[in-house]
């Protein structure tokens, strides 16, 4: 039994070796990506999920098209369900839950002793979402508006 231990040991030590040979690449595919502070991405998605909000609401209730729909299944089925409160509280919930994963992702690399790869986690969560969430707003817009 204490074979099987001591190699299972040997094989996280390589593993650990590994990672820290890669991590500084990561760390700087993710400074690529996004090379400004991670503080400032939180910041972004947070306006961006505020103005997706209003952006809905501007296009289903102000908009007086009755031919428009929300899309997502989640906020949809919210929508139905409570209204605009509904939707404000599943956005709340989808946003909240996307950031606590983030940091957790990025807390526990970095408490193990991989910086880099806690950044990159962190970059890699957040930033497809702000993309896409973008997407929606400026359609909702150019619905509103049309």
């Amino acid at each position: 039994m204490l074979r099987f231990f001591k190699l299972l040991k040997d094989r996280l030590v390589k593993s650990f070796a590994r990672d820290k040979s890669v991590e500084p690449r990561l760390e700087a595919f993710s400074r690529f990506i996004w090379p400004w502070p991670e503080l400032r991405l939180v910041y972004i998605v947070c306006c961006l999920a505020v103005l997706d909000y209003v952006s809905t609401y501007a296009g289903l209730e102000l908009s007086g098209k009755t031919h428009i729909y929300e899309r997502g299944r989640i906020a949809g089925w919210a929508l139905r369900i409570w209204g605009f409160k509904g939707l404000f509280l599943a956005d709340l919930a989808i946003i909240g839950a996307i950031l606590l994963v983030a940091f957790s992702a990025r807390f526990f690399y970095t408490k193990i002793g991989f910086k880099g790869l806690g950044r990159t986690a962190f970059v890699v969560m957040l930033l497809p979402y702000a993309m896409i969430t973008t997407g929606v707003v400026l359609s909702n817009i150019v619905i509103a508006l049309l």
